[in-house]
């Protein structure tokens, strides 16, 4: 929802408040949201899939190390 190209164009993602559920769902899957518990190809329960965050505003576009925290995502400018 951060992406005004990608919602500018794709009218089923305009006001659509439940769009990033599946990111949430990975991020939290250790307590899923849902109440699901994920088991990888052997059967072991998935602790963690991954990172989700969002940046603080369009305009600086900082996360959670941007921001001075220990942990979490940094963005790293390339030109």
């Amino acid at each position: 929802m951060n992406e005004p190209v990608v919602t500018k164009e794709n009218d089923s993602l305009k006001n659509n408040a439940t769009v990033e559920n599946y990111l949430h769902e990975a991020a939290l899957v250790k307590k899923a949201p849902s109440g699901n518990t994920y088991k990888n190809g052997n059967g072991k329960k998935v602790t963690n899939l991954g990172v989700l965050e969002h940046w603080n505003n369009p305009v600086s576009k900082k996360y959670s190390r941007d921001l001075g925290r220990k942990e979490g995502i940094e963005l790293v400018k390339v030109r």
